[in-house]
């Protein structure tokens, strides 16, 4: 095994009719899947969180193979096996790039011409292909030993788009990794927009460890205190206008971030050479920002509550979705919200859904801002619901009662008129046996 990630894992295997090594990526979400005694993954039943993520899978496999840039590792087959997808790649032989640096260290020029290669790769994915990797990382880019040559690796997160800039898949966009994602992809706030700058800020966090060996800091840190990656970077001796490239290219708010990694790549090349450069002359024009939108989705500024309705997908495996949620998943978590809030499927739990929502809000999702700022209605609301019920219950009790207080009455009349009859009876009986007494005396005789 040559590794493992949230979506897959990595082997070493031999092609036995080429005789050379190869990389085969099998998908396994660690959170879902696992083994049975024959080796066949488990967790893909139809309608799953897993099936679904393997589905992306298995079309990312056929869309990776159509990639050819000398700076992107090669896809070379795809197969289904033991209940799962699996695609083949060329095996690199060396290191990647988080290994690398825990014992070597790079100059300026040497990080700047990593980047410029891995930013090659981002160029040719954004612009000829339509495709985000949405998981750039140090980990996720290779030097081969013999010649130092660097590919970019593992697109378990990306996402491509047809020409008409449509996704292919309908899965919502991946986490990322804390300290190379931004705020907007960490926190789902707009998983709707697939915008190039996820992957520049991602590069500029890269182009910081490559330059620091340090781990960026969390996007979360970054909006709390906006000095924190200049600071960083001087503290390890990064040049000034290094610094300014970097720091505009991990800036929280988006349109003030470096638009396009060939603006990246111009503004980084204009400092090596020298030149100092301020943020108005990294940053594209707005006009010029490309945006790709998903399918029928949406941005979340006008989320509403009322109308917002739990796919089915979300209800088909309440633990898949637990565990997506614990993950930190913000569409998960507002799904599991919503239905415990509401009862739907699963028994009404309004503290486990002001957690979710509460989570949420943490992480910066205006959703759960929302939510939250609106949770003493909501609660009032089902509480109301359930002062209905109560009273509903209350109402059936009394009405219960009073039939029974009605049958009580009708029994106890019931009991009355047969002690009456039974009365007259005997009176009858006194009066008849007299006479007929009287009579055989009378006559008999």
């Amino acid at each position: 095994m040559l590794g493992q990630g949230s979506f897959g894992i990595t082997y070493l295997a031999t092609h036995t009719t080429l005789d050379k090594k190869v990389a085969i990526k099998e998908f396994f979400m660690k959170e879902l899947n696992s083994r049975d005694d024959g080796g066949s993954i488990t967790g893909m039943t139809d309608g799953s969180l897993s099936a679904n993520y393997g589905q992306k899978f298995k079309k990312e496999a056929v869309n990776l193979s159509r990639l050819e840039h000398p700076n992107i590792v090669r896809v070379t087959d795809s197969f289904d096996e033991n209940g799962t997808y699996y695609y083949v790649m060329d095996y690199i032989e060396g290191e990647n790039l988080n290994d690398y640096l825990k014992h070597n260290s790079l100059s300026h020029d040497e990080a700047i011409s990593i980047i410029k290669d891995v930013a090659s790769a981002l160029m040719y994915m954004h612009d000829e292909k339509h495709m985000l990797h949405l998981d750039l990382k140090p980990s996720n880019i290779m030097r081969r030993s013999s010649d130092g040559h660097i590919f970019l690796i593992d697109f378990g997160l990306s996402k491509h788009y047809s020409n008409d800039g449509q996704p292919e898949t309908s899965t919502t966009i991946g986490l990322g990794t804390p300290g190379y994602a931004p705020i907007e992809q960490s926190n789902q706030n707009k998983s709707g927009e697939f915008r190039p700058t996820i992957d520049v800020y991602a590069l500029g966090a890269t182009l910081f460890k490559l330059l620091t060996g340090e781990t960026p800091p969390p996007a979360s840190d970054i909006v709390s205190d906006d000095e924190l990656v200049e600071m960083k970077l001087r503290a390890n001796g990064v040049t000034g206008s290094i610094v300014d490239v970097v720091v505009n290219a991990m800036l929280p708010n988006v349109r003030k971030r470096t638009q396009t990694v060939k603006a990246f790549i111009d503004s980084l090349s204009f400092v090596a050479n020298g030149n100092s450069v301020s943020a108005s002359t990294k940053t594209v024009n707005n006009n010029e920002e490309t945006v790709v939108m998903g399918s029928g989705v949406s941005s979340h500024q006008n989320f509403d509550v009322s109308s917002y309705k739990v796919d089915a997908k979300y209800r088909n495996s309440v633990t898949d979705t637990r565990s997506l949620a614990d993950n930190g998943d913000c569409d998960t978590m507002l799904a599991l919200g919503m239905m415990f809030l509401r009862g739907d499927g699963v028994q009404q739990d309004l503290t486990y859904a002001y957690a979710m929502f509460q989570d949420m809000k943490r992480k910066g999702d205006a959703r759960g801002e929302k939510l939250i700022n609106e949770w003493e209605k909501l609660k009032a609301k089902y509480k109301k619901t359930e002062t209905n019920v109560a009273r509903n219950n209350a109402q059936n009790a009394n009405t219960l009662s009073e039939r029974k207080n009605a049958n009580s009455s009708s029994e106890r009349n019931s009991v009355d008129d047969y002690s009456t009859k039974l009365i007259l009876f005997g009176v009858l009986i006194s009066f008849l046996i007299p006479a007929i007494l009287w009579f055989f005396k009378t006559f008999g005789s």
